[in-house]
């Protein structure tokens, strides 16, 4: 396998950085120092509970260029949440075309007015409620539903990125048996519980990119049994070998149950305290993490969707041309 070029592995690595503050500042951490150390710390594990004053000077310097360069802009993109406020029904005007009879609900008042800024907050959706009015009930009753199960957003994206480091394969003896492989780095991101996360590590000290998880990896590990479990399956063979959208679908579902599987395992294994889920047993965690995220997904989907059409109608002012041209790039100082 050719090496990745250096340019890449530090866009790679970069893109992590970013997400793991992202989540950090969804769940309410807004200290530099607290964010720029948690990005230090996964590219230098050794260092953690150590005094980086008297470290080497090229450590400093990328601890500094970490803060400056990645915590701060996201920090200043991402301002602290407000208190949210209930949203009141109040009549509204109807347009012609409006079939409904019903009164389209208000925004709430303390409502952001640019909803691109932080949409995951409250927004006002003025251009839709001016330009596209039948949709504006809608809107609002997918923003409010969105806040009821925003709190499961950190594990949406632990999840949805682990995904990306999974892949699935047929194992060498035995007929239905799949073998799991995950990428190190994202398997580390994935779980919090130290002593998990060390023993990762240790396997992964040897050189390794990524673990496949045999039975022999599920053992040294500690995991819960369920894992193996998800390998195993009459239809694995059939499918894992298809083509078209059933057989990338049931792909995806492994790749989801597996990452579940861990989670809940690492779950499992933290201090609760006032914990957000409510199972306790590895089995049901999982379960109960799959049926939270297909409560979450749809709905933050479709709310980003109304967050793109307001800003779609903010810059046309309503004509939006048959095809809208894709933004540039934005250009990074090297």
């Amino acid at each position: 396998m050719s090496a990745v070029p250096p340019s890449s592995q530090t866009r790679v690595r970069d893109s992590r950085d970013q997400v793991m503050v992202m989540d950090q500042i969804a769940r309410g951490v807004r200290d530099e120092n607290k964010l720029a150390d948690s990005v230090f710390y996964a590219h230098h594990p050794e260092w953690k509970g150590k005094w980086l004053r008297y470290g080497p000077q090229n450590l400093k310097r990328e601890w500094v260029q970490i803060r400056d360069t990645i915590v701060r802009p996201l920090l200043n993109r991402q301002p602290a949440p407000q208190p949210l406020r209930p949203t009141t029904v109040q009549p509204f005007p109807q347009p012609k075309t409006q079939l409904s009879s019903k009164p389209v609900p208000s925004p709430p008042s303390q409502a952001k007015t640019q909803a691109g800024k932080n949409w995951l907050q409250y927004n006002t959706f003025d251009n839709i409620r001016r330009y596209r009015p039948w949709l504006y009930p809608d809107v609002i009753n997918t923003q409010n539903g969105y806040q009821k199960v925003s709190l499961f957003l950190p594990w949406y994206q632990k999840i949805t990125i682990a995904v990306q480091g999974v892949s699935i394969s047929l194992a060498e003896h035995g007929i239905g048996n799949l073998v799991f492989s995950i990428n190190t780095r994202y398997l580390t991101n994935l779980v919090e519980d130290e002593g998990l996360r060390n023993k990762v590590l240790e396997m992964a000290a040897g050189g390794l990119s990524e673990l496949v998880f045999t039975e022999n990896v599920i053992e040294i590990l500690a995991l819960a049994f369920n894992l193996l479990e998800i390998a195993r399956g009459i239809e694995n063979e059939r499918m894992l070998g298809g083509f078209g959208p059933a057989a990338d679908k049931w792909r995806y579902n492994k790749k989801l149950e597996f990452v579940f599987g861990i989670m809940a395992e690492d779950l499992s294994r933290r201090n609760w305290g006032d914990g957000y889920f409510f199972s306790r047993h590895v089995r049901d965690l999982a379960n109960e993490l799959a049926a939270r995220f297909a409560e979450f997904q749809p709905i933050y989907y479709k709310l980003g969707r109304y967050v793109s059409l307001e800003e779609t109608l903010a810059k046309y002012q309503g004509n939006i041309p048959d095809f809208v041209p894709p933004e540039p790039p934005v250009m990074r100082a090297r």
